[in-house]
């Protein structure tokens, strides 16, 4: 029995003669009625939403349309109808929806704006003008919301001039200059005039709310653009208060940052630390950031500024670690020692004890090429308590270190016990993986390496490792054709990882100087990239001409090429010829990854030389 009827006869039993027996029966069978069409109704309009949420937006529409002839007043109906149509553009029937509406409800503001909406939609501007203006006439008072909602139609149908002319309205109307900020500094970036639009946008940054966060980015966004960047800038940098709202330094900060101008980054985020008491994260961030762009002297100057600002020792351990990250990366191998040791020494976290220790070891692997002391710090680092996911990465690199000294078996057997270790993440089976797919190929054992770097390629499809697995199996099966030469580049391969690189390149000269030609291609690739990254760029210009000579049809060569383009179009003298090379490469492979790249430098080489 539903709650009605227990409420009415409940209502009989307490009032005897209010209702009788009769009378209760038929309201119960209405009221059931009533309750079944409703009921059906609400059936129809869940399958009506379920056609538009399918994009079956025509089968809605005559659907809808039905149903509308029985329901002209339900509004649920009414709108899903009136989306059918717009996602159909079917305007002027939303229009004759709309205008039957209107008839019920003359002075509806909603109402109103979709009508000036639609007309605009239809180009026809100026009855949407005037419906606009017949929306704006039925604001009482100051209607913040509504001011808004037409304002931001009417801004979606590019009538700014009106809009501008709204909002000089309401601002005089009611002796407010703030009103509808945000809108007006959009208008006022339409026509260009940017240092009237920050005006505009910079006193919205004290509101917490999602109106200031708008304001913010639509500064950062003026900042970005080559138009308005400076204007912005200096307009900000002119404020009275400049260092001290914390909104606009940190803006400040970042737009120096991005754009590289690190001596003024430096400048805000100190001023940014400060003024929002940070405790040195804002000094850190920055710090992170130099280390990605690789501006290592900003980092190491920022600790040191951050060795007198900040006490806290989580913070200062943080900044310890990326000092030493910079150091790495600058050459400064001992000192960066010297610092992991002083890190070990005074932490009381056993985390970052085991992190100093295992970035100690890697420095003695992988630059100080001394496997037998970096053993010494990675076994430390797996017989440290609480050392968390630093032991298992420690753990993957001993077997590395086997490797480097020449013990293929012993290196073998390490990864073949990790393979069934407990908490090894999907990454570090992967690779594992792929580090038991090149020892069988050091071992020669060229078909079990090729399967297993297929098997790979099954397990991991969006692994680290995929892209190099992919290179190696078609190196093997190019190489099949000729087994010295593929021998020569495992050879290669092993020597690259016992860090000797001169017995590496020599097997690379082998490859390419072989008569049978194979591998000849791709080994000319590897040597432009070593003298590359030895920065021999004259060796690298010479290996970069012979793949031209020897191999013009080579899938190797256009990145070659780019490379060459890449190091002349550094030397002003050269750019010109860089520039050549680059629209070459447009020219030919319009399809290669890095032709986005290349339009974006010769873009902004273009302005460059306009400017």
């Amino acid at each position: 029995m539903t709650k009605v009827a227990v409420f009415l006869l409940s209502l009989f039993f307490l009032t005897g003669s209010l209702f009788s027996a009769e009378q209760i029966k038929e309201d119960l069978k209405s009221l059931e009625k009533r309750a079944a069409v409703k009921s059906v109704i609400n059936d129809k309009i869940t399958y009506a939403r379920r056609l538009i949420s399918d994009r079956q937006y025509e089968a809605a529409m005559v659907y809808l349309e039905t149903l509308y002839e029985q329901e002209p007043n339900n509004t649920v109906v009414i709108n899903l109808l009136r989306q059918s149509y717009d996602r159909l553009q079917l305007y002027p029937k939303t229009e004759l929806l709309i205008q039957r509406e209107l008839e019920k409800f003359p002075t509806n503001f909603s109402l109103m704006v979709s009508l000036a909406d639609i007309y605009a939609k239809q180009g026809r501007f100026d009855e949407a003008a005037a419906a606009y203006n017949n929306a704006k006439d039925v604001i009482d008072g100051r209607n913040t919301v509504k001011f808004q909602v037409l304002t931001q139609s009417m801004l979606g149908n590019n009538l700014y001039d009106e809009t501008e002319s709204n909002i000089k309205y309401w601002r005089t109307e009611f002796a407010d200059s703030t009103i509808l900020a945000l809108e007006m500094g959009m208008i006022l970036e339409s026509q260009k005039k940017y240092k009237e639009a920050v005006a505009e946008y910079y006193p919205l940054f004290t509101d917490t709310t999602r109106t200031g966060n708008n304001a913010e980015k639509k500064v950062v966004s003026l900042l970005k653009f080559i138009d308005s960047e400076k204007i912005v800038e200096n307009w900000l940098l002119d404020q009275p208060d400049v260092y001290h709202n914390p909104r606009t330094v940190e803006i400040l900060s970042n737009h120096y940052l991005s754009s590289s101008q690190m001596d003024r980054a430096f400048e805000f985020t100190l001023i940014a630390d400060s003024i929002e008491q940070k405790n040195g994260t804002e000094m850190i961030q920055f710090m992170t950031a130099c280390n990605k762009r690789k501006m290592y002297e900003y980092s190491l100057k920022m600790e040191e500024m951050l060795g007198t600002k900040v006490s806290d020792p989580e913070v200062l351990n943080r900044a310890r670690f990326l000092t030493c990250e910079a150091l790495v990366m600058t050459g400064q191998y001992r000192r960066a020692l010297t610092e992991y040791d002083s890190l070990y020494a005074t932490t009381q976290s056993n985390r970052y004890k085991a992190d100093a220790l295992y970035q100690t070891g890697l420095i003695w692997q992988d630059h100080l090429n001394s496997p037998d002391t970096a053993l010494l710090y990675f076994d430390s680092v797996s017989t440290l308590p609480q050392s968390g996911f630093t032991s298992l990465f420690a753990q993957t690199v001993i077997p590395l270190c086997h490797l480097q000294k020449g013990d293929i078996p012993t290196a073998k057997s390490l990864y073949e016990q990790l393979k069934s270790k407990r908490g090894m993440t999907e990454d570090l089976k992967e690779e594992v993986d792929y580090q038991l797919a090149m020892i069988n190929l050091f071992e020669k054992k060229v078909d079990t390496a090729r399967n297993l770097l297929s098997k790979l390629m099954i397990d991991y499809p969006k692994g680290f490792y995929v892209n190099d697995a992919l290179e190696l199996m078609k190196v093997i099966d190019e190489g099949s054709e000729a087994p010295q030469v593929l021998y020569n580049y495992s050879n290669y391969l092993l020597f690259d990882y016992q860090h000797q690189g001169d017995s590496a390149f020599a097997k690379l000269e082998l490859i390419a100087n072989d008569q049978s030609k194979v591998l000849a291609d791709f080994a000319l690739y590897k040597m432009v990239l070593r003298t590359f990254d030895n920065n021999d760029t004259t060796g690298t210009v010479i290996y970069i001409d012979r793949l031209n000579e020897d191999f013009p049809e080579s899938y190797y060569l256009p990145y070659a090429l780019k490379q060459k383009a890449d190091i002349l179009f550094g030397n002003k003298s050269d750019r010109d010829e860089a520039v050549i090379i680059y629209q070459e490469l447009l020219e030919k492979y319009p399809n290669y990854p890095f032709v986005s790249e290349i339009r974006e430098l010769l873009r902004n080489q273009a302005e460059n030389a306009k400017a």
